[in-house]
Order: structure tokens, then C-alpha cells, then sequence
């Protein structure tokens, strides 16, 4: 068998990248782990690829546990709630797997190897036969730096990325959502993180490095080895054949609709995150969503108007569902600095501003030393503790937030057109007229 190329998938904030890996799951001619599994296969190489091939089996074993028992971690991504009834988990043997990988004694072990091994092995331990010709890799990039792209186009010969793109707003409102579900968030500003996320590309992670969702990750090289294209989550959902066919035919397979107009993982039904729309696979459901219990009307059209590069060049709107030109220049600025109904809702707040930190604020820190010299009950020197916490969390996030925004509206009126990847489908506009559409 022969691995013709990578296919990085690349999430634009919330905007169906995991639904775009599922619906190529089961295609005969892809070779897809389930969401973010491979998501951290290179991370695990630069840190232990050095060890004896032994060592490295065990460790690999170790951290990826999980792949042989969904109990041993939380489930985030709905993969314990597969299939019809929601009750099959994405699970595979693990002598089975370890069986297929081919990591023995002596043998040395490229970076490449490495990688098409994982994925061999996990698709011959689900049964698959692979008796395909060739066959293309589906890795999850989303959101790792670049360096970890250019391993995907020196492993193998060619290295697509497929950038899943959604309307801005919408996407915020999704992404407010989600980073209020996840604890480990939790200390995120809601406004300031899906501002920084969606309209300037910046990680809301502990990392600093640009997220890349809708910029290209490497250029497009002159042999075709080196190919980005973009897809819109709505043409997903609406468009779903002409958008899959349009894939198909840039990979260079065959469009079968009984299999890619189904969202699989393990050759499962998937039915969507646990705190997203349940659904199985396509759908409106997920893309009708208002958000209003997060940005009210206001909010949406202040938020548009910075989004305006984006919704122009992806179609969202026309230049006349903007406002005038003097308007966007001189009174935007002042009219995004005010209150945003994520930042005055109190369910939002106790979940972005966390009640206890394993390292609290030196400032407040300096104050419940002070309560406990004075002999204050501990409970009240607590509450004090944490009302101080909150507040300033609170004031340090508006003004994060302001100065993201005002970063987002100085880049909505740059006169400069920022490269942004096209799309491999625009409705009603065959793929290969797209570019010339958007240049025009």
C-alpha cells in the first residue's frame, strides 16, 4: 500500500473540523484516527522518539491507554456516545493493535514510519482490510504551530490542509460556549479569547503563536506538493454533496455519497460533542444556532462589522451589509468599547472568572495574609479571598478584551487585502472558478 499524502484538517475557532474528519472516516481510501487522537503524534515523537524502540512501544502504550479503555478518559468529544442509541464508545484491541504496529527490537524508526504505523495499525485493528492502491493520511492539526506542518510536508510526498471556515459571529457565539463548558478554560476571558481566536489568530492556549485558521500554514508550492484549500461549515451542512464532491475530486478520490455524507469515527456514528447540538452529522441544527443568550443585536453588529474582511471573502455578506466607510473609521472604535452581554451575564462570569486558583493573584494573595494575621475566621477570610479574585479577574479581562478589540478594528479597515485560504466550493461557482470569483 502506498500513503500518497497527509490531509491536515484545521479548525477555524468552533467551525466543524472534527465534522470534517468524520465524514471522511470511512471513506476506502483514507486512513483517519478519531478526532483529536492523533492530535499530539508529533508532540509524543520530538519528545521521546530518541528512545530505544522498545522503550518507545511501552511509553506510546502508556499515553494512548485511552485508545484501548474510553474510561480512563473524560469524554469531551462524544466518543463514548457513538452509534444510534449513543451508547458504543470508539475503542480498539490493544493486542491487536500492538500486533500490526511492527515495532521490534532493532528495528530503526523514522519520524514518517512512525506516523503511518499509528495509523496502519489502528485501521488493521478496527478490521479494515487496506487493500486500496494508496491511500491518504487524515491528521488533525488543529491549532499546532507551524514546525509541526512542515514535519507533515517533509514525511510524506504530498501535505494538503483543509482550513474548516465558519461566520464569524456565529463562531464566536459557538466558541463562548464551548470555552465556558471546559474547565480547564476556565480562566479564559469569554469576549477577549473568541475576539483574539476568531478575528486576529492568536492562540487562547498557553502557548503564543498564531492559530492559522484561515491563513495558510506553508504556501501552496509550484509542484502541487504543497496544496491549502478551505471549506465553509454552512456548505457542509447545506451544500453537503457539492462540498464533498469538490473535496474528493481535489484529493483525487472517489466521491462516494453513502460514505461521505455519513459522520463516522471506528466506522461509528458520531453524534456531535456533548455540549454541542446533537446531531448525526449533517444538518442544520448546529449552524441555525442565533447565539442571542450570548451577543445581543448590538453585539452582533459590532462584531460584524470588524469581521468584514472575512465575511466578504467567504461570502458571507456584500459591502452593502456594512456600515458606511466614516462609520466604521471613526465611530466603531468608541461603539466597541462598550459592554458586551457576555460580560454581563453572571453565568458566563462565574465560569470565565473561577472561583479558586491553585495560584491566586499576588496582590490578593497579599491580602488574605494580612485577614489571617488579624485572626478573621478563615471562612470569611475565604469569601473575601475570592470576592477580590473576581473583581480583578474580572477588570484585567475588560481590558484585555478592549485592547483585542480595538486590535480586530484596526486590521477590519487595513486597506490591505490579507491572504486568506480559498475555498474549495463556493455555492453555485464550480471549484476551479472560486479564485477568480474572489479576486474579482
Amino acid at each position: 500500500m502506498h500513503i500518497e499524502g497527509a490531509l491536515a484538517v484545521q479548525n477555524y475557532g468552533s467551525s466543524g473540523s472534527l465534522l470534517m474528519q468524520s465524514l471522511l472516516d470511512s471513506h476506502p481510501n483514507i486512513l483517519c484516527l478519531p478526532a483529536l487522537h492523533g492530535h499530539q503524534l508529533y508532540v509524543f515523537w520530538e519528545h521521546h522518539g530518541s528512545l530505544p524502540i522498545a522503550q518507545l512501544k511501552e511509553k506510546f502504550l502508556e499515553q494512548h491507554a485511552y485508545w484501548f479503555d474510553p474510561s480512563l478518559t473524560e469524554d469531551l468529544l462524544g466518543l463514548q456516545q457513538m452509534g444510534a442509541n449513543l451508547d458504543e464508545p470508539t475503542r480498539i484491541d490493544r493486542d491487536a493493535f500492538v500486533s500490526y504496529l511492527g515495532w521490534d527490537n532493532g528495528r530503526t524508526l523514522s519520524r514518517k514510519d512512525y506516523i503511518a504505523s499509528v495509523y496502519i495499525a489502528y485501521a488493521k485493528a478496527l478490521g479494515r482490510s487496506l487493500s486500496a492502491n494508496r491511500y491518504w493520511l487524515v491528521f488533525p492539526i488543529h491549532g499546532h504551530h507551524v514546525p509541526h506542518a512542515e514535519f507533515l510536508s517533509e514525511d510524506f510526498d504530498k501535505a494538503y490542509f483543509l482550513h474548516t471556515v465558519r461566520e464569524p459571529v456565529q463562531n464566536m457565539g459557538s466558541g463562548v460556549k464551548h470555552i465556558a463548558s471546559y474547565p480547564v478554560l476556565g480562566r479564559f476571558h469569554l469576549l477577549e479569547s473568541n475576539v483574539r481566536q476568531e478575528l486576529l489568530e492568536e492562540t487562547i492556549h498557553v502557548f503564543s503563536y498564531d492559530t492559522r485558521g484561515i491563513h495558510y500554514y506553508l504556501p501552496d508550492s509550484e509542484d502541487g506538493r504543497i496544496q491549502s484549500k478551505s471549506v465553509r461549515l454552512e456548505d457542509l451542512h447545506k451544500n453537503s454533496s457539492e462540498a464533498l464532491s469538490s473535496i474528493a475530486q481535489w484529493l483525487g478520490i472517489s466521491y462516494i455519497p453513502e460514505i461521505l455524507l455519513k459522520s463516522t469515527f471506528d466506522g461509528r456514528i458520531w453524534n456531535n460533542r456533548p455540549v454541542s447540538v446533537r446531531q448525526k452529522g449533517l444538518g442544520t441544527g448546529t449552524i441555525t444556532k442565533k447565539h442571542n443568550d450570548i451577543f445581543n443585536a448590538f453585539d452582533q453588529w459590532r462584531l460584524k462589522q470588524l469581521s468584514r474582511p472575512i465575511h466578504l471573502y467567504y461570502g458571507y455578506s456584500t459591502s452593502s451589509d456594512f456600515a458606511p466607510a466614516v462609520v466604521r473609521q471613526w465611530l466603531l472604535p468608541v461603539l466597541i468599547l462598550l459592554p458586551y452581554k457576555v460580560e454581563l451575564t453572571y453565568s458566563h462570569m462565574r465560569r470565565v472568572y473561577p472561583l479558586v486558583k491553585a495560584s491566586p493573584d499576588y496582590l490578593v494573595s497579599a491580602v488574605l495574609r494580612r485577614l489571617k494575621a488579624r485572626d478573621l475566621d478563615s471562612q470569611a477570610a475565604v469569601a473575601v479571598l475570592l470576592a477580590l479574585n473576581t473583581v480583578f479577574e474580572a477588570v484585567k479581562g475588560t481590558i484585555k478584551s478592549r485592547y483585542a478589540l480595538l486590535r480586530a478594528w484596526k486590521r477590519s479597515v487595513n486597506k490591505q487585502q490579507e491572504v486568506y485560504v480559498p475555498p474549495v466550493y463556493l455555492p453555485g461557482h464550480p471549484a476551479a472558478s472560486v479564485a477568480q470569483k474572489l479576486s474579482a
